[in-house]
């Protein structure tokens, strides 16, 4: 008799989620591995659910859980978290879960290593860098660069306690008004905001750049956005957030599988196969 491995059901957790491409990443890496009993879903959820809603979850068999916003910081909270890794620890953000065999569940953050390794992929050692945001991925975004980084000047349209709790000596706040005369200062522009972003509001004016500068951008739709755009048409490097999108889901596959994600295909369910970069 063939033994089936039992069905095993994965997610992301987030409101709206209806935009996420991470069911289609995930699917298509369950596809390349021919693993049939794995499922991955959206589940649509605001903060004062996320108790109720994850225990549902557990007991319908999950196992892990990409998080996004506006869960980032809540999931910490809950009753069953069993421990956290040292980027949740010290961003106070997590965007995966994995559950362990007593029924917790451990916190993750991908985002963070993520962009440290798309840097690193292009050879970029980040010394003045802006980040545009004040919510989960601006904080792992300061945690990122500030090995290499003499200024880190974050701009945020209220003030946020978090850049002087990252403990981060050259993370500084500015207003939201001041961040364009920012731009031409960096070397690396990272846009953590949801400007851009499919039924969000857009850029009003796009940022500017120059040749030498790499500009990151956490937002993805099914092509280029406008800021990835502009940077491309002035000569700036870029890091386009379906890449971002496709390294924090490998380091998610690695605490819920173990390494050997199936990277060129998590590549092509975002239409980047053949880009070059996915290692």
């Amino acid at each position: 008799m063939v033994e089936h491995p039992r069905p095993a059901l994965y997610g992301v957790l987030g409101h709206p989620v209806v935009a996420s491409r991470s069911p289609d990443i995930h699917r298509a890496a369950y596809q390349a591995m021919g693993w049939t009993h794995c499922h991955y879903v959206p589940v649509d959820t605001m903060p004062h659910r996320l108790t109720e809603v994850i225990a549902a979850f557990t007991a319908l068999g999950g196992r892990g859980l990409n998080i996004t916003i506006p869960l980032k910081a809540a999931v910490l909270g809950l009753p069953f978290m069993h421990s956290r890794d040292p980027w949740v620890l010290r961003a106070g953000v997590a965007n995966t879960l994995a559950r362990r065999p007593d029924g917790s569940w451990e916190a993750f953050n991908t985002d963070g290593p993520a962009l440290y390794g798309a840097l690193a992929h292009r050879a970029v050692e980040p010394r003045r860098v802006l980040v545009l945001g004040g919510g989960g991925a601006a904080r792992a975004s300061v945690l990122a660069v500030q090995a290499t980084a003499e200024t880190v000047v974050v701009a945020t349209r209220t003030p946020v306690a978090w850049v002087g709790a990252l403990d981060v000596p050259a993370c500084r706040r500015v207003a939201w008004a001041d961040a364009l005369r920012w731009v031409p200062e960096a070397d690396v522009i990272i846009n953590a905001t949801p400007l851009g972003q499919e039924g969000r509001a857009s850029w009003d004016p796009v940022p500017r750049f120059q040749p030498g500068q790499c500009v990151v951008d956490w937002v993805y739709g099914d092509a280029p956005t406008r800021l990835v755009q502009q940077a491309q048409a002035d000569g700036a490097a870029i890091i386009d957030g379906r890449e971002l999108l496709v390294r924090q889901a490998a380091g998610a596959w690695a605490r819920w599988f173990g390494d050997g994600a199936p990277v060129s295909a998590m590549a092509g369910a975002v239409g980047l196969a053949g880009t070059g970069w996915s290692s």
